[in-house]
């Protein structure tokens, strides 16, 4: 068991892809998703054909992170990501929600055999801040345990919170519909209309009037 300062060159980013090229599937218990964080992965998702992912039903606003990736938003890339995202989910992820805030994240790493070969867990969202590719809280406790006896143990808590959430078949397909609806191309005035709600939408009044 180590500890990961998120910072540098130990970066949850980097544990996740190191030996990417021996593992077959990835499952995340996630507080956030972000599709700028989830294309810092795509190297190693191409090899990881299989996975389960945990999270709370987000918004599309969501999906495009907060303050601290407004500088990825401004590249205009996230459409692009955004069906690429939905996409590998589609074809290879297992989806459940979780009807309440997950208190950590969690990673686990599998090789060939479905068994654990790493897992991450701690103040570490799928996003730019938990993959430790933007500044975040120095506070955050985030551990990595590797070989298959210390990851085992977080893969088992994983299983059992897995197997705690109830089903649903529909779960995927609304991640994936909100995720391609910010690659949906719309009118300049539709664009200029929703600038205008989120500029004044905290004066009052109504703004059809």
């Amino acid at each position: 068991m180590k500890l990961i300062s998120n910072t540098g060159a130990d970066r949850v980013l980097g544990e996740l892809l190191e030996g990417a090229s021996s593992t077959e599937a990835l499952d995340v218990a996630t507080s956030r998703l972000s599709v700028f964080a989830f294309a810092e992965l795509l190297d190693g998702l191409e090899k990881w054909r299989s996975g389960k992912m945990v999270l709370p039903e987000p918004t599309s606003a969501d999906l495009l992170g907060g303050p601290d990736e407004r500088s990825r938003r401004n590249q205009l890339k996230g459409p692009a990501l955004a069906r690429r995202c939905a996409e590998w989910l589609r074809q290879n992820a297992e989806v459940k929600l979780s009807s309440a805030p997950l208190p950590q994240s969690t990673y686990v790493v599998r090789n060939s055999g479905g068994r654990a070969a790493k897992a991450i867990i701690g103040s570490c969202p799928l996003t730019l801040e938990g993959l430790g590719l933007v500044p975040g809280s120095r506070l955050s406790l985030i551990q990595c345990a590797a070989g298959a006896e210390e990851a085992g143990v977080f893969a088992a808590w994983m299983e059992t919170l897995w197997s705690g959430l109830p089903a649903d078949s529909a779960a995927k397909e609304r991640i994936s519909a909100t995720l391609e609806s910010l690659a949906i191309s719309r009118a300049p005035s539709e664009v200029y209309h929703l600038i205008l709600y989120h500029l004044f939408k905290d004066l009052g009044g109504d703004l059809d009037e």
